[in-house]
């Protein structure tokens, strides 16, 4: 809440996952088909216009399915929380449960995730869109890998 008492809205940017790897070259990474086109917005803005903290926000390591053609890796992001009764949301994700499978021997990508780190406990989300969310959770989105 802003010092007027109204509801501040922002989006961080997209959290997306990896491309599939080919034949003759590894996938691309964090540029998945529903966010390659997506531009995000610089931590340091979000930081600034919203009250929360980035821990993390980057490619995720080891998210990529293995083979001589690699999947390409997710997106993955981490922000600390300081306003009371937040909302977040995290739309359109999918491979939470089913990983994308790899081929011709090559193994499948990471899965997703949506969770909250409170009070030293891991909240996992599954396939939720919306959390309410206070002061010193962490939230974590991970986009998923590809085969």
């Amino acid at each position: 809440l802003d010092a007027r008492n109204r509801s501040v809205v922002a989006s961080l940017g997209p959290v997306g996952g990896g491309a599939g790897g080919t034949p003759r070259h590894d996938g691309p990474d964090g540029s998945g088909g529903l966010s390659a086109f997506l531009k995000n917005t610089p931590i340091e803005i979000n930081e600034a216009e919203v009250p929360i903290r980035f821990l993390r926000y980057g490619l995720a390591p080891d998210s990529a399915g293995a083979g001589r053609f690699r999947g390409g890796l997710a997106t993955e992001m981490a922000f600390e929380i300081f306003t009371p009764e937040t909302t977040v949301t995290a739309r359109n994700r999918n491979r939470s449960v089913f990983a994308s499978a790899g081929a011709a021997g090559g193994c499948a990508g990471g899965l997703s995730y949506f969770r909250t780190l409170r009070d030293g406990k891991r909240l996992e989300h599954g396939n939720r869109d919306v959390i309410h969310c206070q002061p010193g959770d962490v939230v974590e989105v991970r986009g998923p890998g590809a085969g």
